[in-house]
């Protein structure tokens, strides 16, 4: 017989918002998480993390990619919504 155990799951969605190299406004979206299981623990491995300790991890995870540059992907490309004559 086999048994499937489902662990609670902490996820914060981040979101940022800015201007890139090129001028354009963006924004970038991103959900960090994990799970509350006897598996994931503390640094050291003595115990397993509590729920506060795994939010706290997955709020600085987040903040990190929050604080992070993006790079501007699009940079010497075209503008697709420009409409071209043929």
């Amino acid at each position: 017989m086999r048994y499937r155990v489902v662990f609670d799951e902490m996820k914060l969605t981040f979101v940022k918002h800015f201007t890139c190299l090129c001028g354009r406004n963006l924004r970038r979206q991103k959900t960090f998480s994990q799970t509350y299981n006897p598996y994931n623990v503390v640094a050291d491995r003595s115990r397993p993390k509590t729920r506060e300790e795994v939010a706290a991890a997955v709020r600085a995870e987040g903040l990190a990619w929050r604080a992070a540059p993006e790079p501007c992907l699009h940079a010497g490309e075209p503008d697709m919504n420009v409409r071209r004559s043929p």
